[in-house]
């Protein structure tokens, strides 16, 4: 959220730049069947990230109130009073009055940025990775049926003038979003061990517990194959695209040729993390990695 409001006036250009071309092609019942394929593919990813977080969000921030409705009905004296999150305050919080309440309502509406941020500004990468992608697959649509246009030199530049407006998109999408992405592939990796760890030497575990680090740990997986995905996805609707510019029948059309020619140099879009890391599904599996490489470290220390 942080990266997207110091770099509001690219996103702002991100967004035009995509968001307003993609309406336009949804409205053409041709095209949008071109544009949304392995469209379910985002929309499921993006709803199982949804429903992992608020699984874990509901679980923390309704934790306490069964620990008080429990006391309650079972008669624990003196009753503790819990809170959402284990924090230390300088004042006394272990009676229930006004100051508890108010804290504790503080913090369950707290829980509230948690699951909107993280669902939707990992799903809004995953929305401009794919409209970037039906892009590439209306140009290498276009130019599979080139033959059957009157106007093929107005095809070719139309296919550059997209082309550039992808490259000018890649880029911000990198500047806004490479922080996100390399933050992310290294909390989750240490997240995940982290959470394996403590699972390793739990000897008793509650069914909520079980449930709560599980969701956890999906929420994490999710959520790094969500950018790893998006990045992988991009660069093959490149390659597609170069491959549907070979295809299109240039060698016996001099007037093509050179055109042709210029735009086969270019090379496959890649999607990079701060110009440090390319974010692909290998990014994925070095997280994986990562964290089991380091969960094992802890286990043989302990």
């Amino acid at each position: 959220m942080t990266c997207v409001m110091i770099y509001h006036k690219k996103y702002c250009e991100l967004h035009g730049i995509l968001d307003r071309h993609f309406n336009d092609l949804l409205n053409d019942e041709e095209l949008s069947t071109i544009i949304l394929v392995n469209f379910r593919t985002f929309r499921r990813l993006s709803w199982a990230l949804m429903f992992s977080v608020f699984v874990v969000v509901s679980l923390v921030a309704v934790a306490p109130v069964i620990s008080l409705i429990h006391q309650h009905f079972s008669t624990v004296y003196p009753m503790t009073y819990p809170l959402v999150y284990p924090t230390a305050y300088p004042w006394s919080l272990n009676r229930p009055g006004l100051r508890y309440k108010i804290h504790l309502i503080i913090e369950l509406f707290a829980t509230l940025p948690q699951f909107s941020v993280t669902s939707c500004i990992d799903s809004l990468f995953m929305l401009y990775g794919f409209q970037m992608t039906s892009r590439f697959r209306l140009m290498a649509h276009r130019l599979k049926t080139i033959q059957k246009m009157t106007d093929e030199r107005k095809v070719i530049r139309e296919c550059v003038m997209q082309h550039q407006s992808i490259l000018r998109s890649r880029d911000l999408l990198s500047t806004i979003f490479g922080p996100i992405v390399l933050w992310l592939m290294t909390a989750n990796a240490i997240s995940l061990c982290t959470v394996i760890f403590q699972l390793s030497q739990m000897k008793t575990m509650t069914p909520s517990t079980i449930v709560h680090f599980m969701a956890y740990v999906i929420v994490k997986i999710i959520q790094t194959f969500m950018y790893a995905y998006t990045g992988t996805f991009l660069t093959a609707e490149s390659e597609n695209y170069q491959q549907a510019i070979y295809d299109c029948n240039w060698h016996a059309n001099k007037r093509l040729m050179t055109s042709v020619v210029i735009m086969l140099s270019q090379k496959p879009i890649l999607m990079t993390a701060c110009n440090f890391s390319v974010v692909s599904l290998d990014i994925f599996v070095k997280v994986l990695n990562t964290a089991i490489s380091y969960f094992f470290l802890l286990q043989t220390l302990s």
